[in-house]
């Protein structure tokens, strides 16, 4: 083994990146190299294990059981991945169970290992502290929306110092309701100075209780696949921003005066479309160092897997052996699957669903306020027949006879009924579409005709989306404005968590890049090929030796010839991989 190519793997993680090469190699000389066969579940959960495994080669699956006895998938270790977090920074058991997907190598970092990397590199501290939280929140309380194979990095709530600043707003509330007290005191007969203060300050306690509930709601999230960032507004949305991994083409760490006293501050993803904002994390330098590592390990896997592409291109080319494909990942009964939702939710998100996702399409309506708002009339008159037909029965309001009441009762719903199903189908039919290829905006009228207007992908400039107003930031509804090559631009109106559906169209965008961007490498791939087996050709021609005798009628080669010891025939000549290949053009 090349212990060279090792340190430099070590170093390439975001854990040990802060480390010298004799460090590293310290650190690799005091740990224990592990190699398990497919299939051998090697860590289980209890076992008194409180090294750090980090992953050299190979795929781990982790796992843990619910108290359901279900199993639940914790996400998928590759090379320069870490587990067994938990046990290696607070000591005690191990947490998870861990399986060797494929043949693998681990390292085994002991505890007193880690200490010492810690004294080398303080900065890796609150990282530790950071990674072992988040496996142990994800452990506990995973997010449904992850992916069973996606590995949880890192997983927080904006800092309880931006709880304190949000809590000013309330607390001066709070101190008017208290004036209004002291106001009573020099006015006794004002009574109601009473009642207004008490008001007041219990609208500042419940604003505060609801400033605490949203800070819990929050979080930002950088997993093996993307950073997010989760908002949830109780009882009424949940709004999720992410970025993949791919798409990341900058990253800054903003912190303020006040936000380096606090350890805290705002990490700034940008991509070529929109930014994400993480805000308030804590310690976002440990955030900026796993960000950075992330990006450097995905350009490297598009390196190596363009390598591995033209190296079985040309050797299909050449006619050369090719590399054993890897073995599939045994016992397939014990692979993550994804758990199917209830049917009773599958049928609501079905019916009344503001995002659907079939396959390749995406399908955004309008927010749900929407079609409350079209179906207002006939809910509140099924609701007035109802009130009164209960007055009716229980003996409070007797204006007709009960059969009369009944029949009025029957046909207001039944008539109620049929315009909210008008609203429902009128709801429905006006949607929009993102595709692989074209935005759809789609508006069918009762008894009207169909406007269907299209943009494709490929003419999409700039999208950009807004909140109209703050009932639209409450239920977070708003409008996505695409610009194309015309004037006017495209116009996903009242729709759903607008930030979502301009995520969707920067991803569909970018995977319209990045297949265009493979059928050019392709295309440059197979062009230098052929040149390669052209000079192979030639350099063949070039090499091959006279077959007859030399036109001096001498049995020794003349100047220019080829030594008559070497091979003559052509069955005997030199195979075109044994001539140095060129350096590829440019």
């Amino acid at each position: 083994m090349n212990q060279d190519a090792v340190v430099h793997w070590l170093r390439q993680i975001h854990l040990f990146s802060g480390l010298s090469e004799d460090e590293a190699r310290t650190v690799l000389a005091h740990s224990i190299r592990e190699e398990y066969e497919a299939g051998r579940v090697f860590l289980r959960r209890g076992d008194w294990d409180d090294h750090l495994y980090v992953v050299y080669e190979g795929e781990v699956s982790l796992w843990v059981y619910n108290d359901r006895g279900e199993r639940q998938g914790l996400g998928r270790c590759i090379s320069g991945d870490y587990f067994n977090v938990e046990a290696a920074v607070w000591g005690g058991e191990a947490e998870v169970y861990a399986r060797a997907l494929r043949p693998c190598v681990v390292y085994k970092i002991p505890r007193a290992v880690l200490e010492y990397v810690k004294e080398r590199d303080p900065k890796v501290v609150p990282l530790l502290e950071l990674v072992a939280r988040a496996r142990e929140r994800g452990r506990v309380r995973r997010p449904a929306w992850l992916k069973p194979h996606e590995l949880l990095t890192l997983y927080e709530r904006p800092h309880k110092m931006a709880l304190v600043y949000q809590m000013g707003a309330p607390l001066m509330v709070a101190w008017l309701g208290v004036a209004f007290w002291a106001w009573r005191l020099f006015m006794p007969t004002f009574e109601v100075l009473i009642w207004a203060g008490a008001t007041v300050i219990l609208g500042a306690f419940l604003w505060a209780i609801y400033l605490v509930l949203e800070w819990r709601n929050d979080v930002s999230v950088v997993t093996s696949l993307r950073v997010a960032y989760v908002e949830r507004v109780v009882l009424v949305y949940e709004s999720r921003q992410e970025i993949p991994l791919h798409m990341i083409v900058a990253h800054e760490v903003y912190t303020s005066f006040l936000d380096r006293v606090w350890g805290m501050g705002d990490v700034i993803v940008r991509t070529q479309g929109p930014s994400l904002r993480l805000p308030h994390v804590p310690k976002p330098e440990a955030w900026d160092r796993v960000l950075t590592d992330y990006r450097k390990r995905h350009l490297r896997r598009r390196y190596v897997e363009e390598e591995e592409r033209v190296e079985r291109a040309l050797r299909e080319r050449l006619e050369l052996p090719l590399p054993e494909p890897p073995k599939p990942a045994p016992a397939p009964e014990l692979e993550e699957r994804a758990q199917p939702l209830p049917w009773w939710v599958a049928l609501w998100h079905t019916l009344f669903g503001a995002r659907v996702e079939e396959g390749s399409i995406i399908t955004y309506r309008k927010h749900w306020y929407f079609l409350l708002q079209g179906g207002c009339f006939p809910i509140l008159a099924s609701v007035a027949a109802l009130m009164v037909a209960l007055l009716h029965w229980v003996g409070v309001w007797k204006i007709f006879s009960l059969s009369t009441v009944t029949i009025l009762a029957g046909l207001t719903w039944i008539f109620a009924f049929i315009l909210f199903l008008l609203a429902y189908w009128e709801w429905r039919n006006d949607y929009y579409q993102i595709t692989d290829t074209q935005l759809v905006d789609f508006k069918k009228i009762i008894l009207g005709p169909e406007q269907r207007h299209t943009a494709p992908l490929t003419e999409i400039r700039s999208v950009d989306y807004e909140h109209p107003g703050f009932l639209a930031r409450l239920l977070n509804f708003g409008n996505v404005y695409i610009y194309t090559g015309g004037d006017e631009p495209l116009v996903f109106q009242d729709i759903a968590n607008p930030a979502q559906a301009q995520y969707d169209i920067f991803l569909r965008l970018d995977h319209l890049q990045r297949r265009r961007e493979m059928d050019q490498w392709a295309r440059e791939r197979q062009r230098f090929i052929e040149w390669l087996a052209t000079y192979h050709k030639l350099a063949r021609e070039a090499f091959r030796p006279p077959s007859g005798p030399s036109p001096s009628g001498s049995s020794f080669p003349s100047r220019g010839q080829e030594h008559p010891s070497e091979p003559s025939s052509e069955s005997e000549e030199e195979p075109p991989w044994a001539v140095p290949p060129p350096f590829p053009p440019g």
